[in-house]
């Protein structure tokens, strides 16, 4: 990050349809071989032949008989248990109890990898500790692995969490530091949790460069919460990090924090439940990925402010790790990543302090950092800040102090490069995806801003986004600089191609939406940081499942056209609703319920159907009181996008008949099935057991219920179903444009 006094070097481009390679070329940026070059892509999609009548027959008695000999094999197989794993133990009445294990050889890990226990954040040398009922740990004593117990009740005593910030206490000094220092600071209502307690962050400053620090995943690890706490503080009393947005949010699990328990009110390690490479197996990661409020909060959160970096703070062992975390395979930004490591690692005041690659330490799925960086492109990392969870409160001071200068550091190491994408149409910000070559994606926000980390040189950069051109060209990045750049996309084939109902409530049930104008061709559903769904239209109509999209707004590409936010998919719960809007001169009053602090609004409109901040002048928990009059085009509708509290509102076509979600979900997609509530004892509730690394997943009541081969029979039955599906790669036929630097512009750096 630049520091007061610095310049930095500022490139402006303009992607035009120019392409004579004979014309005057007026000037080239230094340290280029050549004249930028942009490659134009088009993405294309096949058609699907219908199926002849005799292939359907033979497909349907194929699906009678694939269903005869998987009742038949589920019989069998329900006596049966897996080899490779220790069965999982019935938990209900059982508490859960703290424990090391002493880890000889590769096959040992292997049976502690496979049998249902928390990796509960350290592993030192053999010593691995974990969180499991005593039946689990009684079973790995017969396995022949030495087990020590370390805590009977794996829960925070009442006298261990005395001098640490309860959830209340914390939100109180997050709201004191706003009221201290009301221009650079503000707190922000993330979401709820599992019990109903706010998810709070506060946002420092405001600014394109953006990093983010969360703490306490795991409600038993203290220490981390406090060190957020403390950067805070810091960075507010000192007047630190101008030109950075930092957001600090100490409490992700609430829940957990109140129960000095590792799991949220359900049940469920939050650090375990995002979706990227996210596992059943692990023990207790949820019915599903983003199953819990908590991490759809953190989704939520950083799916409109597009962080560049990230540490996600923990306790229980002393060192950061990069990732990836569920795999030792390097990733494109290894040199990078290490090299990020390393530095902190040095600067850090621990003596024993070290930077290691996650999956190394041990490896998990669905954790927070591989989602962030794998998802979203964010340089995120895994910070263990102290060897106890919960060091006594004499000795939280040395903790900070030994972290408070490295974490500093982190956030204001300066980036590559940084920039703003937006459309040749009317100059609105484009949520493109930015590929720097041999390095991993990462998108603009709402915004249209972007920042990466990046290895000094010469590099090529990718910029692409459905309906505009794809921008490929040579950038020379300096050492310890930071390269600026405006970006603008001449569109290609944008179109407003929108399904009537474009909104649709939250379900998992198949919902049909019609595309007028379009009969039989594919159609993909995208959204930045998300994986493309792909459908086939039956005369116009796309069916879908709600559930499978999450809610918010969702781009659509057919064979001919795309069209940015074009869908909407209504929230899955009914915590925070939209009931009633009123105009008055240019403002508009938003009535409804659950609204939170720092709520965030935009309109959506035009062709680009870009997302344009709108000022929120009140907000209270019923109504919002917005500075909005639109007026525009009535043949492209104009939406209002509402996030607050960790929900994404919409109300549609603000020029004609408003509309908006008020319909309750009909599925929550909370199962409480293989999420076990915790008594007060620490003992499991009565429910069904959580899900653990192996066994049959059948249970008398239902046999069907998770079982691995009810997937095995749905994922045959889909395939039958939908064999005709297109799911072809696209093919990106491409011609070739100058770059061309804008004149006249400013080269000043911003500040």
């Amino acid at each position: 990050m630049s520091r007061a006094g610095e310049r930095r070097p500022v490139l402006h481009f303009s992607f035009s349809d120019h392409q004579n390679p004979a014309a005057p070329f007026p000037g080239h940026i230094a340290g280029f071989p050549a004249p930028p070059r942009i490659i134009v892509l088009a993405t294309g999609f096949s058609d699907s032949p219908a199926l002849p009548l005799k292939k359907r027959a033979t497909d349907k008695r194929l699906l009678i008989w694939t269903w005869r000999l998987m009742l038949l094999l589920l019989l069998q197989g329900c006596t049966q248990t897996s080899m490779a794993a220790l069965p999982p133990p019935d938990e209900r009445g059982q508490p859960l109890s703290e424990a090391t294990v002493l880890v000889h050889d590769a096959s040992e890990m292997d049976i502690l990898q496979h049998s249902p226990v928390s990796f509960a954040e350290a592993r030192h040398g053999s010593l691995v500790r974990v969180i499991a009922t005593p039946t689990t740990l009684a079973a790995l004593e017969s396995r022949g692995l030495q087990v020590t117990v370390t805590r009977r009740d794996h829960r925070l005593s009442q006298a261990e969490k005395t001098d640490y910030h309860s959830p209340e206490s914390m939100i109180t000094a997050l709201q004191g530091l706003a009221e201290e220092w009301p221009d650079r600071a503000k707190v922000v209502d993330l979401g709820t949790s599992y019990d109903g307690q706010p998810i709070v962050g506060l946002q420092i400053g405001e600014s394109p460069l953006r990093v983010r620090l969360l703490g306490a995943h795991h409600g038993d690890e203290l220490s981390s919460a406090e060190i957020v706490l403390a950067v805070a503080e810091e960075v507010l009393s000192r007047n630190l990090l101008d030109d950075l947005e930092l957001w600090v949010v100490p409490h992700v699990n609430p829940d957990g924090v109140s129960a000095g328990s590792r799991y949220n009110g359900r049940g469920v390690d939050l650090n375990r439940n995002y979706d990227y490479q996210w596992s059943a197996q692990e023990y207790r990661s949820g019915d599903e990925p983003f199953s819990e409020s908590e991490t759809r909060a953190i989704r939520t959160l950083s799916l409109y402010r597009s962080f560049g970096k990230g540490l996600s703070l923990h306790s229980g062992s002393e060192l950061i790790c990069y990732v990836w975390n569920w795999t030792e395979t390097s990733t494109p930004d290894e040199q990078l990543l290490r090299s990020t490591g390393d530095t902190y690692a040095e600067s850090c005041g621990l003596d024993s302090f070290y930077s290691i690659n996650g999956a190394a330490w041990y490896i998990t799925h669905g954790d927070t950092t591989d989602w962030a960086y794998g998802r979203q492109g964010t340089l995120d990392f895994t910070l263990e800040v102290s060897r106890s969870k919960t060091p006594p409160a004499e000795d939280l001071d040395y903790y900070i102090e030994a972290h408070l200068g490295a974490i500093l550091d982190f956030a204001t190491d300066t980036p590559s490069i940084t920039g703003n994408v937006v459309s040749a149409l009317d100059g609105s910000p484009v949520q493109a995806a930015i590929t720097p070559e041999d390095s991993w994606t990462s998108y603009c926000g709402p915004d249209g801003s972007f920042t990466r980390w990046l290895e000094a040189g010469p590099t090529r950069m990718v910029v692409s986004a459905p309906g505009y051109t794809t921008a490929s060209f040579l950038l020379e990045l300096p050492e310890n600089e930071t390269l600026e750049m405006d970006l603008v996309l001449e569109s290609s084939d944008l179109e407003l191609t929108r399904p009537k109902p474009a909104l649709l409530t939250w379900s998992s049930d198949p919902t049909t939406t019609f595309l007028e104008g379009r009969s039989t061709e594919q159609v993909t559903l995208w959204r930045p940081g998300f994986q493309e769904h792909s459908y086939q239209l039956r005369d116009g109509w796309l069916t879908i499942i709600p559930s499978e999209l999450e809610p918010g707004p969702w781009g659509i590409s057919t064979e001919y056209a795309s069209t940015p936010n074009a869908i909407f998919i209504g929230e899955r719960t009914d915590s925070t609703r939209i009931t009633a809007i009123d105009w008055q001169d240019e403002r508009m009053e938003v009535r409804g319920y659950g609204f939170g602090s720092g709520t965030a609004a935009w309109l959506i409109g035009g062709l680009s159907r870009s997302l344009s901040p709108v000022p929120v002048l009140r907000e209270s928990a019923d109504s919002l009181e917005l500075e909005v009059f639109p007026t525009g085009d009535p043949d492209y509708p104009v939406d209002l996008l509402i996030v607050s509290a960790g929900a994404q509102l919409v109300a549609m076509d603000l020029l004609g008949e408003v509309g908006w979600d008020t319909a309750a979900p009909r599925d929550t997609g909370s199962s409480p099935d293989t999420a076990v509530p915790l008594q007060e004892d620490g003992s499991a509730t009565d429910a069904p057991g959580a899900p653990g690394k192996g066994g049959c997943g059948c249970t008398a009541s239902n046999p069907l219920d998770r079982g691995p081969l009810s997937v095995t029979i749905a994922a045959i039955t889909v395939w039958l179903l939908r064999r005709r599906r297109v799911r072809d790669v696209p093919s990106y036929p491409s011609d070739t444009v100058w770059v061309r630097p804008n004149t006249g512009t400013s080269s000043q750096s911003r500040t």
